[in-house]
């Protein structure tokens, strides 16, 4: 039988034939749940703001980690990744460390952090305002060391996002904790 296709059956009931419509939702398995569309994901980066952005790519980011453990979004990861993807278009600055960031990323993200064991990584973009967050998901996913690190072994994530009227900086920060 086919998802999302309504079947009709009849039942017996107080001696006649009564139709019972059954219809199985298009979501109804854990797999259809991950076809789902992502919402935002083909926004362009000039109509987003931060919270649309931010679900947008972790939805996408999330689909492309088939058998691999969801990413959680964290305030932990995701500030610094706002504060960085804003220092980027400030500065017109496309690297992990702008001026007056700390020196190394693990310094920047010292928040989440703390203790022993954890484990962080980061990819970012510099787009056109017209770019989607499918589109810069994509970029990422189209370049191995990018591709091995939104599939690695991480639990949470933050996405930091700052656009004008003609560029679109992304950062996303990805931590792991023993």
């Amino acid at each position: 039988m086919s998802a999302g296709r309504p079947r009709t059956w009849f039942l017996v009931a107080g001696g006649a034939l009564v139709p019972v419509i059954v219809a199985w939702s298009l979501a109804s398995t854990p797999a259809d749940a991950a076809r789902a569309p992502c919402p935002e994901a083909r926004t362009q980066a000039a109509e987003l703001n931060q919270a649309k952005a931010r679900q947008a790519v972790r939805c996408l980011v999330n689909r492309e980690r088939t058998g691999l453990r969801k990413l959680k979004l964290r305030g932990s990861l995701s500030g610094p990744a706002l504060k960085h993807s804003r220092k980027m278009r400030r500065h017109r600055c496309l690297l992990h460390v702008c001026p007056g960031e700390p020196a190394t990323l693990i310094q920047r993200l010292d928040r989440y952090a703390r203790g022993a064991g954890a484990r962080v990584g980061e990819v970012i973009a510099l787009n056109g305002a017209s770019a989607s967050p499918r589109a810069v998901v994509r970029q990422w996913m189209g370049s191995a060391p990018h591709r091995h690190l939104l599939r690695g072994r991480f639990q949470h994530l933050g996405v930091g996002f700052s656009a004008n009227a003609r560029l679109a900086y992304w950062t996303v920060d990805l931590g792991a904790r023993r």
